[in-house]
């Protein structure tokens, strides 16, 4: 899927909100399959990611996380970077 940063995710991307919420229902995700398979999966995350939702994602588990517009469109997107490493 070919998209230009700053659009909203669609069709099987999975946002930062809907991590979230799957997170809390352990019983029926992704990630209780990832863990009962042992599958080296990894959960990806591309929209909405940026300084308030990264944190969340991170903690919910989510392995990867894809900012385009948040990084790019800063004053420092160096710092950007950094901030999103360090979570």
């Amino acid at each position: 899927m070919l998209r230009y940063s700053g659009q909203a995710a669609r069709g099987y991307s999975l946002t930062a909100e809907r991590a979230v919420i799957l997170r809390r229902h352990l019983d029926c995700d992704a990630f209780k399959l990832i863990a009962e398979s042992g599958s080296k999966a990894l959960i990806q995350v591309d929209g909405g990611v940026n300084g308030e939702t990264a944190p969340l994602l991170a903690k919910a588990g989510v392995d990867v996380l894809v900012s385009g517009s948040y990084v790019f469109r800063a004053d420092n997107p160096e710092e950007r970077i950094h901030q999103l490493k360090n979570l």
